[in-house]
C-alpha cells in the first residue's frame, strides 16, 4: 500500500512538472463604426487583392451604408486592424471601394509600409483618433463619410 501511494504521488508531482504554460498572443478589439453623412445609400466593397491575383476578382463581402446609417465591425487579432482576418487562410479584406451612384474611391492597405494605408486603411483618417489609440487592447473608431469625400472621386468602371 506504501508503494502505492508513493507512485501515485511521483506520477502527480510528475503530471505538474510536465504542464506547460501557453502564452496566448495580446489579443486586441477594434471596433470601427462607418458612418454614411451623404445624401445617398453608399455600397462598400471589401477585396483581397491577393487572392484576387491568383483566382480573379475576390469580393470578400459587401454592404449598403444608408443615409444617416452606420456600419459597425469588430476586428479581434493581434493588431485589430480594420477588415484584418486573424486565420492566416482565411480571406483577408485588404482594399475596400465605397461607392455613391456612378462614384468610386478606392482603399487600399499598403503591407510594405507596416500597418498602414490610405482612407480606411489609415488610423489617422478615423474622426475620434488620437495617437496610440490602436494599441490600446479595446478600442473604437469613426469613420465619416461626407459629399466632399466623393468630389475626388473617379467613375465606377
Amino acid at each position: 500500500m506504501r508503494y502505492l501511494i508513493i507512485g501515485i504521488s511521483f506520477m502527480v508531482i510528475l503530471s505538474f512538472t510536465k504542464c506547460k504554460k501557453t502564452i496566448e498572443p495580446n489579443l486586441k478589439t477594434g471596433n470601427y463604426i462607418y458612418v454614411n453623412n451623404t445624401s445617398d445609400d453608399i455600397l462598400m466593397e471589401i477585396y483581397d487583392r491577393k487572392l484576387s491575383e491568383l483566382r480573379g476578382e475576390i469580393i470578400v463581402n459587401s454592404y449598403v451604408i444608408p443615409v444617416g446609417d452606420s456600419l459597425a465591425f469588430q476586428m479581434k487579432s493581434e493588431f485589430a486592424f480594420p477588415f484584418y482576418s486573424e486565420v492566416k487562410a482565411a480571406i483577408t479584406g485588404d482594399s475596400v471601394i465605397i461607392k455613391k451612384d456612378t462614384k468610386c474611391i478606392v482603399n487600399y492597405y499598403n503591407e510594405t509600409n507596416g500597418i498602414d494605408g490610405n482612407g480606411v486603411f489609415k488610423f489617422k483618417n478615423y474622426d475620434n483618433y488620437s495617437a496610440g489609440i490602436e494599441t490600446q487592447i479595446v478600442f473604437t473608431l469613426y469613420y465619416t463619410f461626407k459629399e466632399q469625400d466623393f468630389d475626388l472621386a473617379t467613375m465606377c468602371k
